[in-house]
């Protein structure tokens, strides 16, 4: 049967500051929300200083938690717990060796789809002799590469993530300590129902003071008319009270995030289509996390480090030379522009390391780039003093001492994203570096392979301002409270959710235990528990939907329903 809740003492979320301030610790469902509950908390002191309030999100609390107890000998084994770079390294390993586990088709990947199975395993209380006695073929696949899986976690010494919260449930079951309160939690997994009746008397659950009880609902003949009512409906909302905190809730911000974007620049900051005025501030944002890879200072990053690597294509030594992210790219500008018609002219395609850097030398008439030409060098230097096989840890330094020789992020003062995004990129050599335990050493090729493979996997969006408007997915409305609310997109392919059961585990078992995409009843009850809570986030509510989506008629969310 299905844990949708726990049932722990109360406490109001409009007296959590006051608890915070007396050093109540919270863990939240999402990051957006323990980002949100800080900000909450920094508007409510206004200029005076203030110690920074305890507010975490679960993940980063569970580990929290575990390294707490591992440290000071409350554990009966003090194994090191896996980052998810390491882990989803040592599930490559172990998918390697296994013909037919590299062979399934999965939605993702491969990797992503064993790792979704042993992370629902483990947070459902799926036992192994369990899974086995219902298991198909492909579960069957799963449980023989879970096993070897976890030898090697024996091996190592280690646990992952998807096993910190039963050995955290053993040790802190009747432990003393502080009261710890959990904020915007729709329903309740087995494992961490688990850790909140470990905590009993300790553990709180902020709930929220409902606000509205009867949402408006609107139907539009299409997405871009719903989604320029909202924008115009925000405007309005913004002008009426500047200081109100407005929520607009679009189901897949990915996919119209072009569109969301320009409809709310026209409503809402036209000015920024005047000269000069292109970086004007906006007051809205929107919760859009995208690869890291996909960030231009990374982009180029990884780029460059291809030019010193193999041969590449002109059209990427063309992106090179314009790079904004190197040194000299505006007082060497031109003789890089010369430089780059030079090599259409002359250069044969794809041009490598060498080629390149005979051009930027001046060799055979070629317009010379002196400052990128001793990068360059530099950087291949570099390569040619080392082995050709370099345990993570070496790489990930060489990665770094190569992109500074060549002037990487550039010239130009990083304003705050990119400057976030550079510690991020940094973030994401140290989760390479600590590969060094897991196997052995790699090329050049091979290091480069994993660290696009851990930029692409980490998702990224720098901090904003607090702006008064916020759009959002679903799941970061969570815990999430608002002046005025409009949710859009409520047809009936987006709520309830289709049904998407893990391929990898018995679909059967699944729809028992009430378990995520698995069951359409109990998709059902969360889509009508959802809207619920969103109603009652607001003291103004509207839910929308749209009538085609092309071609295609839509029919609103049965969640709607009176």
């Amino acid at each position: 049967m299905a844990v949708t809740s726990a049932s722990p003492a109360e406490i109001r979320r409009d007296a959590l500051p006051d608890a915070l301030a007396s050093g109540l610790q919270v863990v939240t469902a999402t990051r957006r929300l323990a980002r949100a509950l800080h900000l909450e908390y920094a508007r409510r002191h206004g200029g005076d200083s203030w110690l920074t309030p305890r507010i975490l999100p679960w993940s980063a609390w569970l580990l929290e938690q575990y390294a707490a107890l591992r440290d000071f000998g409350a554990l009966p084994e003090p194994l090191r717990c896996l980052d998810e770079t390491q882990a989803a390294a040592l599930w490559e390993d172990v998918l390697s060796r296994d013909d037919t586990a590299g062979r399934l088709l999965m939605s993702g990947g491969v990797t992503q789809g064993f790792r979704e199975a042993w992370r629902l395993a483990h947070e459902w209380n799926l036992s192994w002799p369990e899974l086995e006695a219902r298991a198909g073929e492909d579960c069957r696949v799963f449980l023989r590469t879970a096993r070897a899986y976890e030898r090697r976690l024996r091996e190592l010494d280690a646990v992952d993530a998807a096993q910190v919260p039963e050995l955290l449930r053993t040790a802190l079951q009747g432990a003393a300590g502080e009261p710890v309160a959990f904020a915007g939690f729709d329903r309740w997994v087995p494992a961490q129902h688990a850790i909140v009746t470990a905590l009993g008397q300790r553990a709180r659950r902020v709930v929220s003071v409902a606000r509205q009880g009867n949402p408006r609902v609107l139907a539009f003949a299409d997405t871009r008319h719903e989604l320029a009512a909202a924008a115009h409906w925000a405007r309005t909302c913004l002008e009426e009270s500047p200081s109100a905190r407005i929520g607009l809730v679009v189901p897949d911000p990915g996919a119209h995030a072009a569109l969301l974007e320009r409809l709310l620049d026209d409503a809402l900051a036209p000015q920024r289509l005047w000269p000069a005025r292109e970086q004007d501030p906006r007051p809205w944002n929107i919760s859009l996390a995208l690869p890291l890879a996909a960030a231009p200072v990374v982009d180029a990053a990884l780029r460059l480090l291809e030019c010193a690597q193999r041969p590449v294509d002109l059209a990427e030594v063309s992106r090179v030379l314009r790079s904004p992210f190197l040194a000299g790219a505006t007082t060497e500008a031109a003789q890089r522009a010369r430089l780059e018609a030079w090599l259409r002219r002359h250069a044969t395609d794809p041009v490598t390391p060498a080629a390149l850097l005979a051009g930027l030398r001046g060799d055979g008439q070629a317009p010379g780039c002196p400052l990128l030409e001793r990068g360059l060098s530099a950087a291949l230097e570099i390569l040619a003093l080392g082995p050709r096989r370099r345990h993570p840890s070496v790489w990930a330094a060489d990665f770094a001492r190569m992109l500074g020789h060549l002037g990487w992020p550039g010239d130009t003062p990083a304003g705050s994203a990119e400057w976030q995004t550079v510690q991020a990129w940094t973030e994401a050599l140290d989760a390479l570096a600590n590969l060094d335990s897991l196997g052995p050493s790699l090329t050049f090729s091979a290091a480069l392979q994993r660290l696009r493979r851990i930029l692409a996997e980490r998702r990224f969006q720098p901090e904003s301002p607090d702006v008064p408007i916020q759009v959002l997915g679903l799941p970061e409305t969570a815990g999430m409270e608002f002046d005025a609310i409009w949710v859009t997109g409520l047809h009936d392919g987006v709520l309830p959710a289709s049904l998407r059961p893990c391929p990898l585990l018995p679909a059967a078992l699944q729809r028992e235990r009430g378990m995520p995409r698995a069951c359409p009843d109990t998709e059902q009850a969360l889509a009508s528990r959802l809207l619920g809570r969103l109603g009652a986030a607001a003291a103004e509510a509207w839910f929308s939907y749209p009538l085609r989506e092309g071609d295609e008629p839509l029919r609103p969310s049965p969640a709607l329903a009176p």
